[in-house]
């Protein structure tokens, strides 16, 4: 889960996003920083590097967003950088990503398998998961060839697991207390 602080700052912009109608283009520039953080290790060392003087890491983020994301976005980088925090800025796109899907009534998930499923296999998780949770479902999808079978799902803080090794080590716990 992320920061507080973080979700702080995700849930004011989330708001301020809300009441200018103006949620969706944040959203998609959110998303795409993120990816650009997910991506590039460079800029997060950049973002979480004290040492840099505050008015050279806000002329780069001037010239690396200026005219490229919404207003409202662009202000809340240099704003994040007045004030310190832009080594939130991954856990605030994360946490501003959870705030919209919530209010779009989707729930977040992550699918771990050992191998990539199956369109076939995607849509039946996404029904059985839709129906059993009540609401849209959007899957974060990864493999793990550690997973020797089976799928591992997280909703929230909530794990399921359904791996090989977890039915292994279940039937080894029946077996022994017998």
């Amino acid at each position: 889960m992320s920061h507080p602080l973080a979700r702080r700052y995700a849930r004011a912009l989330f708001e301020l996003c809300r009441e200018h109608r103006n949620l969706e283009p944040v959203h998609q520039d959110l998303k795409k920083i993120k990816r650009l953080l997910e991506e590039s290790d460079e800029l997060v060392r950049f973002l979480d590097n004290p040492v840099i003087p505050p008015a050279k890491r806000e002329s780069i983020i001037k010239e690396a967003f200026h005219g490229k994301v919404e207003a409202v976005t662009y202000r809340f980088l240099l704003f994040l950088e007045a004030k310190r925090r832009p080594a939130y800025l991954g856990a605030i796109c994360e946490a501003f990503d959870h705030l919209y899907a919530q209010a779009h009534g989707i729930v977040k998930t992550q699918w771990t398998t050992s191998s990539e499923l199956s369109t076939h296999d995607i849509h039946l998780m996404t029904e059985h998961l839709k129906k059993k949770l009540g609401m849209e479902v959007a899957a974060d999808r990864k493999t793990d060839p550690d997973i020797l079978g089976g799928i591992k799902v997280r909703v929230g803080d909530v794990v399921y697991d359904y791996t090989l090794r977890a039915q292994l080590r279940k039937f080894r716990q029946n077996v022994m207390s017998v």
